[in-house]
């Protein structure tokens, strides 16, 4: 019971602010009859104008005070301007980590590898994109291309207006730098020859 008088408040409290907003944002009524005449009754809105009536009224030009109290409630539209979001020094730094990781998570690698390793299969490795003992001409195509696409995604989602997008595509790069970071602190750990582990 408390929860449907909570949510019949909210309900009320949401569409009494909403109907204020569209009443204050309504232009007034231009076609409003003027008060001081007396009000016509429906059988004389319903009675045609005598065409002689309304040739002298369409005849008379529109004084200068209705046209600019017209004007002057006219809705003008105006374009939303997008505030700049995309930070390219951001973006440029981000790339520079994400590549410092990689190269050095590469050369970690092959040097492994030179030295009697095997790459792991996930999650400690990379075995199934790189194979069990990569060189560098298969690491650097590899994971090469996995960067520039990451690259080219976050690059794509961090122009985007929505924020969670744009922290999507600031993830894509820091994780990344985070797992070649990882990686190749992993093999500098390693010891100097397999059958020393």
């Amino acid at each position: 019971m408390k929860h449907f008088v909570l949510l019949a408040l909210v309900l009320a409290v949401s569409s009494a602010v909403f109907g204020q907003q569209i009443a204050n944002n309504l232009p007034p009524d231009l076609l409003a009859r003027d008060t001081s005449s007396p009000a016509a009754s429906p059988a004389e809105w319903a009675q045609p104008l005598p065409a002689a009536k309304f040739l002298t009224v369409a005849a008379e030009p529109p004084s200068l005070n209705t046209t600019t109290e017209a004007l002057a409630f006219t809705p003008i539209a105006r374009p939303v301007e997008q505030k700049p979001v995309f930070h390219k020094k951001v973006f440029i730094s981000e790339v520079a980590a994400y590549t410092v990781a990689n190269v050095l998570d590469g050369i970690t690698t092959v040097r492994g590898v030179r030295r009697g390793f095997t790459e792991s299969s996930w999650p400690r490795g990379s075995a199934e994109l790189l194979g069990t003992r990569p060189g560098i001409g298969r690491y650097a195509a590899t994971m090469g291309a996995m960067e520039v696409g990451a690259a080219f995604i976050s690059y794509r989602l961090q122009h985007s207006q929505n924020r969670y997008l744009r922290l999507m595509g600031h993830s894509f790069l820091l994780e990344g730098t985070v797992d070649h970071s990882l990686g190749s602190a992993n093999n500098l750990a390693l010891p100097s020859h397999p059958a020393l582990q």
